[in-house]
């Protein structure tokens, strides 16, 4: 009986799926089929089910191994190599463009069916000898160009310069091109692959007015009285204009020294006509923005430009900034560019296309240097304002504008006193006959003349507005240690400082023409600067 349930047992386990050795298995199955045979077809069973098994699980190996020799002779098969079709012929040749190089290749029996254009992309075998499949998809990169004269199966493209281009294309593509149009076209195989459509913007932007308005100025308030009195009457008296017919003020030119507050005066401007008319738009035109490498590109972008301004809804407030650099005409071969750029500005302005919403503001220190031609009536020379250098009372509404009451004082009196203290001590220490910020320099004329440059003469708003900026930093410094607040002694050594620096720029002849606006600046030939307002130098020791 112990060997019988042993024996038992080990069939169970058996039956069960226990882990046992092959000799073991075959000695349970003789034994259990010798003891109970009726239990023969449960091992029967048990053994085809394992079979089956074993079955799926090869088939599956077998499937796995054939995907993966599959994907190995993919991965192993010789790469295709990417050509331009130039032209297909009437044998099945095909023109073809890879590398660089042109080559005429066959086209596989699948590939001839179908009709390939110029442009089209195909695959050549890793012979480089066939064309085995093409690319259905289209090509969305390349080069843009301009159409400048389309044929039936060719092109010409407006190139840099006077350069033309003669590039394929399919004639169903050729026969929807007109002058001017913009096309992709890839510059290696010069096939245009499609048209493009309009350039819907334009690199010149049309911005919102600047935030700056007239009672932001200080020390302009009888130019900006005569500027509010010429746009009302056109803006908002437009009766009296027509009655009159009075001409649109096409032109405003801003003239006077650097810093006197020029661009302000033209954010103001367009800020006070968007108040007329919400839809005005700022147009600010740095110096050399529009100068271009090319032959007629200038031109070109000046004529973009008006194009852009034109468009615009409402009024289009156009700002030159430095226009002596726009309009200044010479005789030499070196200004014959500035000769082409004059005229096509010129021809803008007050062409035989409308420019009636177009207000253009230019802004020099050297109205001597720009063009007859363009500060003349219907131009720049509609208005034309001066704007000097600041006096007393404008220096003092300057720093009205900057010393508010709101600040911190190191006074002990209240804010309105305390600022109406540092503007009298800052306005006294620059427009001091004798003391004071002192000379700035002695200029001397060519007929051996010699003038004092004092304070007054560079003064200006935008000088002002770095010394009392300089002030305020410093008090912020001091007030990290402790006692805060500006005081006078703050403004008076930031003046000190901003003038010194300014003298820095008298040193040479050069620069005092530039700045200086005194009667007969042209003249000076020499300039001398006081001990104190010279610049150190320093000297360094050369190695050996």
């Amino acid at each position: 009986m112990a060997r019988e349930k042993l024996l038992f047992e080990a069939y169970q386990k058996l039956i069960a799926g226990g882990a046992m050795s092959p000799e073991d298995e075959r000695t349970v199955i003789q034994e259990v089929a010798r003891l109970d045979p009726p239990s023969l077809p449960q091992l029967c069973l048990l053994f085809a089910n394992q079979k089956r098994q074993l079955q799926q699980e090869l088939a599956a190996a077998r499937t796995d191994q054939t995907e993966a020799e599959t994907m190995l002779a993919q991965l192993r098969q010789p790469p295709w190599y990417p050509a331009d079709v130039l032209r297909v012929y009437k044998n099945g040749r095909l023109d073809v463009v890879v590398g660089g190089r042109r080559k005429i290749v066959t086209a596989a029996p699948e590939l001839a069916a179908r009709r390939l254009r110029p442009g089209d992309e195909v695959f050549l075998d890793h012979e480089l000898i066939t064309a085995v499949t093409y690319n259905d998809e289209p090509c969305h990169t390349g080069v843009v160009g301009t159409v400048a004269d389309a044929g039936t199966e060719h092109v010409v493209l407006r190139g840099v310069g006077d350069e033309e281009v003669v590039a394929c294309c399919a004639a169903e593509l050729a026969a929807t091109l007109r002058a001017g149009d913009r096309v992709l076209y890839k510059r290696d195989t010069h096939c245009v692959l499609a048209r493009l459509a309009e350039r819907t913007h334009s690199p010149y932007m049309l911005e919102q007015p600047p935030r700056v308005r007239f009672a932001d100025i200080g020390g302009l308030d009888q130019v900006i009285a005569d500027i509010r009195r010429d746009l009302d009457l056109h803006l908002l008296r437009p009766e009296l204009a027509v009655k009159y017919r009075l001409r649109w003020m096409r032109g405003i030119t801003l003239v006077g020294p650097p810093g006197t507050g020029k661009t302000m005066l033209a954010g103001a401007i367009a800020n006070y006509l968007s108040e007329t008319s919400a839809a005005t738009r700022f147009l600010h035109i740095k110096p050399g923005a529009l100068r271009g490498m090319y032959y007629g590109e200038t031109e070109a972008r000046i004529r973009e430009l008006f194009a852009v301004a034109r468009r615009a809804p409402g009024l289009v407030v156009m700002f030159f900034d430095e226009l002596d650099t726009f309009g200044a005409r010479g005789s030499g071969f070196s200004q014959q560019i500035d000769d082409r750029v004059l005229g096509a500005l010129l021809a803008e302005i007050d062409g035989l296309e409308p420019a009636e919403r177009i207000v253009c503001i230019g802004a020099t220190n050297r109205l001597d240097l720009c063009d007859e031609a363009l500060v003349r009536e219907g131009r720049f020379k509609d208005r034309i304002y001066h704007v000097e250098r600041p006096g007393r009372e404008a220096a003092r509404q300057i720093f009205a504008r900057y010393l508010a009451p709101d600040l911190p004082y190191a006074a002990d009196e209240d804010g309105t006193s305390a600022a109406a203290a540092l503007i009298e001590a800052a306005v006294g220490y620059l427009y001091a006959e004798r003391g004071g910020a002192g000379s700035l320099a002695t200029v001397v004329m060519a007929n051996g003349t010699r003038h004092e440059v004092a304070a007054r003469a560079v003064l200006s708003g935008a000088l002002v507005a770095s010394a009392v900026e300089r002030a305020k930093h410093v008090a912020a410094e001091r007030e990290v240690e402790g006692a805060g607040g500006i005081a006078v002694e703050d403004v008076l050594a930031a003046l000190d400082q901003t003038l010194s620096a300014e003298a820095d720029k008298l040193r040479s002849p050069l620069g005092a023409r530039r700045i200086l606006d005194v009667p007969g600046a042209d003249d000076i030939v020499h300039v001398e600067l006081p001990p104190h307002r010279r610049p150190r130098r320093y000297r360094y020791l050369r190695a050996a």
